[in-house]
């Protein structure tokens, strides 16, 4: 499976093997840590979106269901540029960008950014095309790490399993140098008093001049947590908005919603 990188994707790369060969850590799925889908057109301000963290426990199925006719274990080497591997291989078969991050796949991480793109600029000109949008910013896991277990357990509250994928989130800010991070806020509450946390901020992610917390953009986020914060609201107004108008099955003009009624409280300028 070929899976051409640009040059910031090869940077990553090295730094990436050279992490991981030099502190395994343990209590994960033996599975090399991706490197950010990192655009081909990558524009200013320079956006870097995260999700929480990969869930592999479909690896315990040996039927292998959930990736197809790809098996993560085969790649080897190329497990840490799977996001590229996935990207070309399901490019345009699907609605939108398969990079193996669930809230990519699904629309819903993707329209949020956009969105926030567009609150952040309202003169800036909308991407309609969801793999012409995804090549013009970075994506990717803050937990480059799937804790290994039978059935999936996030851990964006514990730090202790955050602090191992730290050096290599240094590493993504130093290389793709963005201006604009969208970071988990649960994640984000979590490190952020953290010594290791600021002095990555000072040193590596320097570039960094807005940070805007989201919740995790899934089903069961959207109709329990956000759907208690909205009671009352008017969301569907948000259904026919041009910037939400992607087909993402999930009832995003609920989060979208959200966003606009905290918007004071997740938005951060450093």
């Amino acid at each position: 499976m070929k899976a051409e990188l640009n040059k910031l994707e090869n940077q990553l790369l090295k730094k990436y093997k050279d992490l991981y060969h030099n502190t395994k850590p343990t209590g994960v799925f033996d599975i090399a840590p991706a490197i950010p889908f990192i655009g081909n057109d990558l524009k200013s301000p320079r956006v870097l979106v995260y999700a929480s963290a990969e869930n592999l426990t479909y690896l315990n199925n040996k039927s292998n269901k959930k990736t197809g006719d790809i098996n993560l274990r085969s790649l080897g080497q190329k497990q840490y540029i799977r996001s590229r591997i996935f990207y070309n291989e399901y490019k345009e078969r699907k609605a939108f960008p398969h990079v193996h991050i669930q809230p990519i796949n699904d629309g819903s991480l993707l329209s949020v950014a956009r969105y926030i793109l567009k609150k952040l600029n309202k003169d800036i000109e909308l991407i309609n095309n969801p793999y012409e949008f995804i090549e013009s910013i970075a994506v990717a896991n803050f937990g480059k790490f799937s804790i290994y277990l039978e059935k999936n357990k996030d851990y964006a509250n514990i730090y202790d399993k955050l602090k191992i994928s730290l050096e290599y989130v240094a590493q993504d800010f130093r290389l793709i140098e963005p201006e604009i991070l969208i970071i988990p806020k649960t994640i984000y509450d979590t490190v952020k008093n953290k010594d290791a946390w600021k002095e990555i901020m000072a040193e590596a992610g320097k570039s960094i001049k807005t940070v805007i917390l989201i919740y995790q953009a899934n089903i069961t986020v959207i109709n329990t947590h956000i759907t208690k914060q909205i009671e009352g609201m008017d969301y569907y107004k948000y259904i026919d908005m041009p910037e939400t108008a992607w087909p993402v099955k999930l009832n995003m003009e609920k989060y979208f919603c959200w966003l606009d009624k905290n918007w004071g409280h997740l938005l951060i300028d450093l």
